[in-house]
């Protein structure tokens, strides 16, 4: 694993202070942009660079945003990205909530799957995977992705995906359990780097 690019979050409070971005050393060019913004940034370089990835991978935060989402596809970019249980989605001609739909599934749409190795081990959870009638580019498909914890079914995580229409499910979980290495890496290269107690006071920094 490597980190091949970062960025910082300006507060907006601080694009509208003058004096506080002269003390900082904040460029004059430097404007307020959303973690989304930013991260469209950030990829949008890496695609320009030619960075080779199958998949991106995303937390709720991002995955919430349906212009990120569509800006992935647009893009020719596959990706599981979390999202809110309350999250609308369209399956057999009716829309329906992720919650709502996970619900309706057998027993025997849930499948027991190793996501990877975490801290702890092999990640295994039971994953439902459900192919949605989205309108999507050919050769493509979206799918609703429900992760549920085997001592804590009640506490299912959900995620969308979009990828290509052979893309197994045993893929589609490898991919989303990829973002949990990458969570991991950046909380131990924040504490090698000392910015778990460090707060940085200028730009340069």
């Amino acid at each position: 694993m490597a980190f091949i690019d970062r960025t910082l979050y300006l507060p907006r409070a601080w694009t509208k202070d003058r004096s506080r971005r002269a003390a900082a050393g904040v460029p004059s060019g430097v404007g307020f942009a959303t973690t989304v913004t930013l991260a469209k940034q950030l990829l949008g370089r890496a695609f320009a660079a030619g960075v080779a990835a199958r998949w991106v991978g995303a937390d709720c935060l991002y995955g919430r945003a349906h212009h990120f989402r569509h800006w992935l596809e647009e893009h020719g970019r596959p990706h599981v990205v979390g999202v809110l249980p309350d999250q609308v989605v369209v399956y057999e001609g009716r829309r329906q909530r992720a919650k709502a739909l996970t619900a309706s599934r057998p027993a025997e749409a849930w499948v027991r799957r190793s996501a990877g190795l975490g801290s702890q081990g092999e990640c295994v959870h039971d994953w439902a995977c459900v192919l949605l009638d989205e309108e999507v580019t050919v050769g493509m498909s979206r799918w609703l992705l429900v992760r549920r914890p085997l001592d804590a079914p009640e506490e299912c995580a959900y995620f969308r995906a979009s990828g290509p229409v052979a893309t197994t499910a045993e893929e589609l979980v490898r991919a989303a359990g990829a973002r949990w290495a990458v969570e991991e890496a950046l909380a131990q290269a924040k504490g090698d780097v000392g910015l778990d107690q460090y707060e940085v006071r200028r730009w340069e920094a």
